[in-house]
């Protein structure tokens, strides 16, 4: 059949563990576990064959061509059977991939996870239905080869038993793929791990009261439990660190329960109130939803710990991607785009799309995370803040990261919208220019030097190499310069943003000296009613 299939393998998690020994006797645990969250080029821990091949993070399985093979294997072996003891290992993996037929009405033939023996080669003539593990010479003889696959079937072929089912385009999938071989062991310590869990439980008992109290109050997802996020991140372990925040540590973890990674957040316990921090965030988080949102799954409370779990983003944070000479990970100017629109997305539900204003505080590349279509996603909700709009903001002391607060919150200490609005505009400007803004808003100075100069496309990232669209790269950074107008209520809404954004209204040029000193008053109120459309410039019109 003729296909042009891609597809790509964005996560995958393959833990092996004696089941009795993980459940019931953690210190005596051995296990083999590894995560491959980007799949890179130079490493060594795949061995491809075929057509695939490592590409941005993920693995491209088959070409754009007619019946082609593309095979990616662990490259160490994998010990599944002591034969001295007769023992098996349990086994659990997890995987994302993606089929992308590309507006074609011709398509693959599907995609099998499988066990082989070490050095076991793709067999000629085995495209197509065969998955590049099978052809018609050992199809015959399916006893003595020493295979186990579980596919995911988008042909019928003619051996593929009768199956019904419907599935809308577009659609999520997620695959748990378990060989349970060792489950009458569990039987033999379920009273001893009963005993252990009470007793446990009992003594996180006082604890996590006061908090599940006032938690409660917030509608939450779940509440885990600390054994359940402990296992899932191998204890916490250093090797599945993603990162560290202003408010604590993040790793990556896999519960089997749910079929899918995830992301736990351990709070800082020595930080200063680290329980107002874990329950601020748990009331904020747990009340929106939204596309340009990470999605919170749930919270725990145990042994003195403050654990938030969320939804696993496998391409990381946005700071990574723009900054550093790391040409592999250079987001072409597409994503960019999407990435600030997606932003301009989140931050206007989080301002006008709730009952209650949240503001964010902390808007920075490091806080906006990455999907597997690198869809941007806000989060790190640890100092937002619930206000309402119809009162004077309460004096607080300034939060947030150098180079994105705005001058007026530094002075006075009084968050609201238009300070999200400072935070937003040199976000979109580093995503423009690919460079960090600096404590001593660097980025902002030269950007609007250029501007004055009429050069405004000069401060672009080099790195893209002129491979961008011109409009859109000058209405993002006049976009940056309008959201970090040193006079707050001069400052454009989200609304606003998303409509220039989307050239729904052209940018308003800016008065002459507007980065430089005192504000000519040229521009009383920023208003879409009193903006001009023009695709190719942008032109102020008063009426």
């Amino acid at each position: 059949m003729a296909a042009r299939y891609t597809l790509l393998f964005m996560t995958i998690t393959i833990q092996l563990c004696l089941l009795l020994l993980v459940l019931l006797l953690p210190p005596y645990v051995h296990s083999v576990t590894f995560d491959i969250p980007r799949f890179e080029q130079g490493s060594n821990d795949i061995y491809y064959e075929g057509d695939a091949f490592p590409s941005v993070g993920a693995i491209d399985l088959t070409m754009d061509y007619y019946y082609r093979v593309g095979k990616a294997t662990y490259a160490k072996p994998v010990h599944l059977w002591d034969s001295s003891s007769g023992q098996l290992t349990d086994f659990t993996t997890h995987f994302t991939f993606k089929i992308d037929i590309l507006n074609y009405t011709t398509y693959g033939h599907g995609i099998a996870f499988f066990l082989a023996p070490v050095g076991y080669q793709i067999p000629p003539n085995s495209g197509g239905g065969f998955l590049g593990l099978l052809n018609t010479t050992n199809m015959a003889s399916l006893s003595t080869n020493q295979l186990v696959m579980v596919e995911f079937d988008s042909f019928a072929n003619p051996w593929d038993p009768k199956v019904r089912g419907k599935i809308k385009h577009g659609s999520k999938i997620y695959l748990l793929v378990g060989f349970p071989v060792c489950f009458v062991l569990i039987l033999g310590g379920l009273v001893g791990w009963f005993v252990l869990k009470k007793r446990i439980t009992t003594n996180n008992g006082r604890e996590g009261n006061k908090i599940g109290v006032d938690l409660e109050k917030g509608a939450l997802p779940r509440k885990f439990t600390y054994q359940e996020l402990s296992l899932a991140t191998n204890g916490f372990a250093d090797s599945r660190r993603l990162g560290q925040g202003g408010s604590g540590l993040v790793y990556r973890g896999t519960l089997t329960d749910l079929g899918r990674m995830v992301a736990v957040k351990r709070v800082f316990t020595g930080s200063e109130h680290p329980e107002s921090l874990f329950i601020n965030e748990v009331k904020i988080i747990s009340r929106l939803i939204h596309r340009n949102l990470v999605q919170f799954l749930g919270w725990c409370h145990e042994r003195g710990e403050f654990l938030l779990v969320y939804e696993y983003m496998p391409n990381g944070s946005l700071d990574t991607h723009l900054f550093g000479n790391n040409s592999r990970h250079l987001l072409p100017w597409n994503f960019r785009y999407n990435i600030a629109l997606g932003l301009a997305s989140a931050l206007h539900y989080l301002h006008e799309g709730v009952d209650q204003c949240v503001l964010h505080r902390d808007l920075k590349p490091a806080n906006i995370l990455l999907d597997m279509d690198f869809t941007a996603r806000l989060g790190d909700f640890g100092i937002a803040k619930l206000v309402d709009t119809q009162l004077v903001s309460a004096t607080t002391y300034p939060a947030g990261t150098p180079g994105y607060v705005a001058p007026e919150y530094q002075k006075d200490g009084k968050p609201n919208k238009s300070t999200d609005i400072f935070s937003f505009g040199v976000v979109a400007l580093e995503i423009a220019c690919g460079r960090r803004n600096g404590r001593s808003a660097e980025l902002v100075k030269e950007v609007w030097s250029l501007y004055r100069e009429g050069n405004i496309l000069d401060a672009a990232d080099d790195r893209l190499d002129t491979k961008f669209d011109t409009e859109e790269m000058t209405c993002l950074m006049m976009v940056g310069l309008w959201c970090t107008h040193p006079v707050a209520d001069r400052r454009p809404s989200t609304g606003q943003v998303i409509q220039f954004l989307k050239f729904e209204a052209a940018v308003p040029e800016l008065p002459s000296i507007t980065h430089d000193g005192p504000v000519i008053p040229v521009l009383t109120q920023l208003s879409l009613d009193s903006v001009t459309h023009d695709h190719g410039l942008f032109r102020y019109a008063t009426g």
